[in-house]
């Protein structure tokens, strides 16, 4: 691409267009073009940082997941086992039971009486 012999072009101004304004539109588009590198660059990084934190809360997720059940079977297991527990000994010593339960009843009455004549 040449440029015709016969016509002067200013100095800083591309061939074609004249004036400040397209000077500046000039080198906005040369300083675009000249960061697109380091945006694709600064891009990859982001996705390769997005995934590595994917895969990190992703695994966290799953180890919870797991912690959760375990926690749930514990749960169950000790329900289970202290059912049995008070089935066995309702059982073997009934009186004991009853004597407990009586008790039991007993505490939570004077319990109750104190918080109402504390509150009145």
């Amino acid at each position: 691409m040449g440029l015709p012999a016969s016509k002067e072009y200013e100095v800083g101004v591309a061939p074609g267009r004249t004036g400040s304004a397209d000077l500046a539109e000039i080198t906005r588009d040369r300083k675009v073009e000249a960061r697109q590198p380091y945006l694709a660059a600064i891009g990859d990084l982001m996705c390769a940082t997005g995934a590595s934190v994917g895969r990190l809360c992703g695994g966290s997720q799953v180890r919870a997941r797991i912690h959760y059940a375990e926690a749930v079977a514990t749960a169950q297991r000790l329900a289970t086992r202290a059912r049995e527990r008070a089935r066995c000994f309702k059982q073997e010593r009934p009186l004991q039971a009853l004597g407990m339960i009586a008790a039991g009843a007993f505490v939570c009455g004077i319990a109750l009486r104190i918080w109402r004549s504390r509150n009145s």
